[in-house]
């Protein structure tokens, strides 16, 4: 989530914002009502993830601003070759 705060606070997203949104999935979270990731439940289902525009799009918007995302980016390599073999 910090690699998240970061890219935000790059692109003007007013911190109170970003806090009520990470607060919020908090939350959920620690009373066991946590949504199920939609990539999660996508593989579930042997549907292909909407990797570039979960992941994707985040790592894109970070090298523009120059933050850098080693997970994140790690995490989209990771999330592309699984796509790549949902469905075979």
């Amino acid at each position: 989530m910090n690699n998240v705060r970061l890219i935000l606070d790059r692109y003007d997203i007013p911190e109170a914002e970003v806090e009520a949104q990470l607060e919020r999935a908090v939350q959920r979270i620690a009373i066991g009502r946590g949504i199920e990731p939609s990539m999660l439940q996508d593989v579930k289902e042997g549907r292909t993830m909407e990797v570039e525009a979960i992941l994707g799009n985040s790592v894109r918007m970070a090298r523009v601003k120059g933050v850098k995302c080693t997970r994140m980016e790690t995490l989209y390599v990771m999330a592309k070759a699984l796509n790549s073999q949902i469905g075979r």
